[in-house]
């Protein structure tokens, strides 16, 4: 279970980094687009458009892999929250 906690943190990383770089990208996308001369605008509108979506596949892939991880986390927490007497508070 260790090893596969450990797998799915550095692919979580991995995805952020991703995902980071991306966005990134997205920026360099827009700045070249905005900057484009009228008759090359609709190319870099293109290569635009395919940032935001290669962005949105990256934003997904690491949203994903953080419900996981939530999800893995918040079963190893059960059965410390089994252990709260009645009525306490947290």
């Amino acid at each position: 279970m260790r090893n596969k906690r450990r797998k799915l943190v550095n692919e979580t990383m991995d995805a952020y980094l991703g995902w980071r770089e991306q966005c990134g990208a997205v920026w360099i996308a827009y700045s070249r687009w905005s900057a484009a001369r009228p008759c090359d605008a609709g190319l870099w509108h293109a290569a635009y458009w395919a940032a935001l979506d290669r962005e949105e596949r990256a934003a997904e892939r690491y949203a994903n892999l953080i419900r996981r991880l939530g999800n893995l986390v918040a079963a190893d927490l059960e059965p410390i929250a089994s252990l709260t007497p009645a009525g306490a508070r947290r």
